[in-house]
């Protein structure tokens, strides 16, 4: 069966399960794949990336978002990968990507920063910085869903 690092170099890329359909996604060397649990069938859900690297799901609107490192984007699409868009285009080197109640949040390593996306308009700021090439990020919401809605 196939198997996926938790963030690698060289087209190992990062993976996220999403329980909802029991599968399990993962960036690897210009695409997304996805398999669902106790299978071996692989199956490409997106094509054509230059580098995707950070990968999240948003279990309630059942979007995959991803980061391209190369392509300077943060991305998304259906699970099923239909209806690919861009979020937010002409990134420095945007990384790691956490899904919050209202917002998508990523990091941007050569910047040092974290940047935010509100998922309802779409708007971009810089949520931090000063950072020393940060990669991996998670969102924890103590406050039941709206920790992060500002807009």
């Amino acid at each position: 069966p196939p198997t996926a690092r938790s963030r690698g170099r060289g087209g190992g890329g990062e993976w996220v399960g999403a329980q909802a359909s029991g599968s399990v996604f993962w960036t690897c060397w210009g695409r997304i794949r996805s398999c669902q649990l106790g299978s071996s069938v692989v199956t490409d859900v997106v094509k054509g990336l230059l580098d995707p690297r950070g990968i999240a799901i948003d279990r309630a609107r059942g979007r995959l978002f991803w980061t391209d490192y190369r392509a300077g984007k943060v991305q998304c699409a259906n699970l099923d990968g239909s209806r690919m868009c861009d979020v937010a285009t002409g990134l420095s080197s945007p990384f790691g990507i956490a899904v919050g109640p209202n917002r998508i949040f990523w990091t941007d390593r050569k910047q040092g920063a974290i940047y935010s996306a509100c998922l309802r308009k779409g708007s971009v700021r810089k949520v931090l910085d000063g950072l020393h090439q940060p990669e991996g990020i998670a969102v924890f919401n103590s406050a039941g869903g709206h920790a992060f809605d500002t807009e």
